[in-house]
């Protein structure tokens, strides 16, 4: 007895184009799913956002709603749209057991276009097979489809005054290309079901796991890939071999790879790996140190970043600064001192930031960032953005040192670091007394989430309480950095 075809929606499709072994994974064990990070559900926040605009290029639709307790109300919504309106919002299809929904359906004539809706700046791969997949769906059910496009991001956009939809996003014709990819959604489809109407198949960890998107599964296939593997191993340019190359070579732990067989940093971080010891050296570090001078200005910006750019004079995408937090020392006897700005929700704060920052920071400051190429983006986009305050923003930037030189060059190497030269892995390796956990606000990301919260909370108090845990975070980046050089000191 043949048994009936396995249902595929959209989404699942391209698991499977992505992975075979996840969409079975789906399918089976969905027990096995990890919940999504905070980072990944605001994302998908955003492309509600982006869509919001978007329908706003073909007014006059219909919504129908998603529900996916309830399919077969959506389908039969869907055809009943079709008879009495031009544009559709969510349309959903269904054919051989098969489900896609539409972003837009737009009537030309007798034919219907597809308009898919993408939060990103530019055409990836897997959206042309999404595209392809919904062709597929929507063409076999009956529905007389037209050509197809993908609205999208066109991160050349300068806001001024309201957002100009017709400005913010790009609209390119890919119903050829579409077309040309109809052969090949037909047969992997047929090669995915009869995938899942057999054993699990064998398919082996790869980079496919988080390319094009995290898979929510690999928690299951990577249980076996213990602390040191050699997927730990620090990327090197100039090493003989990738990680990935020297998994498929038979190696799992860094400690098995023969020295040959890696690059310089990667047998520093071997070393330490296996003997439990630290990397320092005392000249690396000593010349650092020496590039050095008073007064010294410790200076690390938070940013948002949307598809949507919130402020006049802004791009999509666009990093904006809206906080900064400086700890600074005017001699090495010096006590520390602290300043801090964080904007007022709504209000863009670029100006006034390059202003202050004009006025505290002194023009013969040595300016410690962590990471300097963040900071200097940042720098550089308020320079050009109010020409009045250019000189100086370029100054900060001639004065600017680096902190992480002397840690993603392994000048100071603790094997805690593992791979990682950011704060988050340096911090807790050289002064473990010293950490994030206590913050409500742990890193970069929570900080852009928080503002956003902070953006959306009506209350006073919730307003400020978000307020402080942004400020604790910041004030503690500049801190760390404080007590980092104190530590490199030591060595010399």
């Amino acid at each position: 007895m043949i048994s009936p075809p396995l249902f595929l929606s959209k989404s699942q499709f391209i698991r499977g184009l992505q992975c075979p072994r996840s969409l079975y994974l789906l399918k089976y064990h969905p027990e096995l799913r990890e919940e999504p990070e905070d980072t990944q559900v605001v994302s998908h926040e955003t492309g509600f956002e982006v869509e919001d605009y978007a329908l706003q290029l073909f007014p006059g639709g219909v919504e129908i709603p998603f529900d996916e307790d309830d399919f077969n109300a959506q389908f039969d919504r869907t055809w009943d749209a079709l008879d009495r309106v031009d544009t559709i919002y969510g349309a959903s299809f269904r054919h051989d057991n098969l489900m896609a929904r539409v972003d837009i359906l737009k009537k030309d004539g007798n034919k219907w276009d597809i308009c898919e809706v993408k939060s990103s700046a530019s055409i990836k791969e897997h959206y042309i097979n999404d595209i392809a997949f919904q062709y597929y769906v929507l063409k076999n059910a009956g529905l007389p489809a037209g050509k197809t496009f993908v609205v999208y991001i066109n991160n050349q956009y300068v806001r001024q005054g309201d957002i100009e939809v017709e400005k913010l996003f790009t609209i390119e014709d890919l119903t050829d290309t579409i077309l040309e990819k109809q052969p090949f959604i037909e047969d992997e489809i047929k090669r995915l079901r009869e995938m899942l109407q057999g054993d699990m198949p064998d398919i082996p960890i790869g980079p496919y796991c988080n390319d094009p998107y995290e898979c929510d599964l690999a928690g299951h296939c990577w249980r076996d890939v213990q602390d040191g593997s050699v997927f730990d191993l620090k990327y090197e340019r100039s090493a003989p071999y990738s990680k990935w190359e020297l998994y498929e070579k038979g190696f799992l732990k860094m400690t098995e790879v023969p020295e040959d067989m890696l690059g310089p940093m990667q047998k520093i971080q071997v070393k330490c790996f296996r003997d439990g010891t630290p990397y320092i050296d005392r000249e690396g570090i000593s010349e650092f140190i020496s590039g050095l001078w008073y007064p010294m200005y410790f200076l690390d910006f938070e940013t948002i970043t949307t598809p949507i750019p919130p402020f006049d004079g802004t791009r999509p995408y666009q990093q904006i600064p809206i906080q900064y937090s400086i700890h600074y020392q005017t001699g090495s006897e010096g006590t520390i001192e602290h300043m801090e700005y964080l904007a007022t929700p709504g209000i863009d704060p670029r100006k006034y930031i390059a202003e202050r920052l004009s006025r505290i920071i002194p023009e013969d400051a040595c300016v410690v960032v962590y990471n300097k190429s963040f900071e200097t983006r940042i720098l550089r986009e308020l320079a050009d953005s109010f020409p009045e305050y250019t000189e100086k923003m370029y100054r900060i930037i001639e004065n600017i040192r680096d902190l992480i030189e002397p840690f993603r060059y392994f000048a100071c190497y603790y094997p805690e670091m593992g791979n990682s030269a950011s704060l988050k892995a340096v911090v807790p390796a050289l002064i473990p007394d010293f950490s994030y956990d206590d913050l409500e606000v742990q890193d970069g990301s929570m900080a852009m989430d928080a503002y956003w919260q902070m953006c959306a909370a009506e209350d006073e108090a919730e307003r400020q309480r978000i307020r402080r845990a942004m400020i604790e975070y910041c004030k503690r980046d500049t801190l760390v950095m404080v007590k980092l050089v104190e530590v490199l000191k030591g060595y010399c």
